[in-house]
Order: C-alpha cells, then structure tokens, then sequence
C-alpha cells in the first residue's frame, strides 16, 4: 500500500492526494506518524469492477472521509431504463453476430460432411436458426456436431468408440 496523504481545509479533501516521501520532503516539519489538523491519511481504491447493468458516474473517484480516513470512493450507480435498453439492444446485436457466425460456420462443416451426416448438420442448422436465447446476458447455444477429416459426422449424442488399450 502506498503511503499517501492529503491536504484538509475547513474540514475536507483539498486537490489531491501526496506521496508520503513528497510530504516529508516539501515540509520536513510534518510528523506523518502524528499528522496536523491540516493532513490527513489517504487510502487509494482501485478502478471499480462494474456490473453489467452499473455506471460509473464520473471517470474519477471523489475524496471522502471513512472511518477517519480519506479514500477513493467511487460513485456506481445502476443504468436507468433507456441506458438498460441499449445494454439489451448491444447484447443482442452480439447474440445475432455469434448466430451469424455459427451458421456460416456449420454451412461449411455441410459441404464437407458425408451423406450420412449432412441431415444433421442441417437440422442443426435450423435449430442455431430457430434458437431463442434464454438469458442475453449469458448466451449459450446448443452444442455444435463436429465433422472429422474424413466427413463423418458427430455429437453430444454420438456414440464413442471403444479405448485403443495397449497391453
């Protein structure tokens, strides 16, 4: 942690905080350890991890006392309606890109897939198609069939096959 400080006037945080090797530097007369009215100790938070429907409300921390300390408090609120509705829209538009991408994807995996594993491949397809996300803020769809080299077709459902054990 660092050793901060910062200046008090008429009771609060003025201008920002100091290094305490800057302090004990520029005023030699301060004991940090028995700090003046004028001083007080500082805590510097980290930036704030937001969660998916909070904002920030101002690119930088204000300074406030907390337990007769001054810290960063960082001021987080949650998005109102209209800023919601523009998370969802954003969410969707990534929602629909993953889609896009998927069955471009899996029309691929279609020309290279055998006889046998093309009407799957297709009704995965319509089902990526068809697919209704349940929850936009954790999208998750249904698990792709996977073809091999050699065209063959499988899924979540396929049977394996048997280990090769060496004796």
């Amino acid at each position: 942690m660092q050793d901060l400080f910062i200046q008090i006037r008429d009771g609060q945080p003025f201008e920002h905080p100091i290094l305490g090797s800057n302090l004990r530097q520029a005023r030699p007369d301060i004991d940090t350890n028995n700090l003046p009215s004028e001083f007080a100790n500082f805590i510097r938070k980290p930036y704030p991890t937001l969660g998916l429907y909070e904002v920030l409300e101002a690119p930088d921390p204000v300074y406030q006392w907390i337990d007769g300390v001054v810290q960063d408090v960082w001021l987080i609120r949650p998005m109102n309606d209209a800023e919601r509705a523009v998370k969802d829209a954003e969410l969707n538009a990534i929602v629909e890109n993953h889609r896009e991408f998927v069955i471009s994807d899996m029309n691929k995996k279609l020309a290279l897939a055998n006889d046998a594993g093309k009407p799957i491949i297709q009704a995965y397809i319509d089902q990526v198609t068809s697919y209704v996300v349940p929850d936009i803020t954790k999208p998750k769809f249904p698990p792709q069939p996977r073809v091999d080299s050699e065209g063959n077709v499988s899924t979540i459902n396929s049977s394996g096959s048997a280990p090769n054990v060496i004796s």
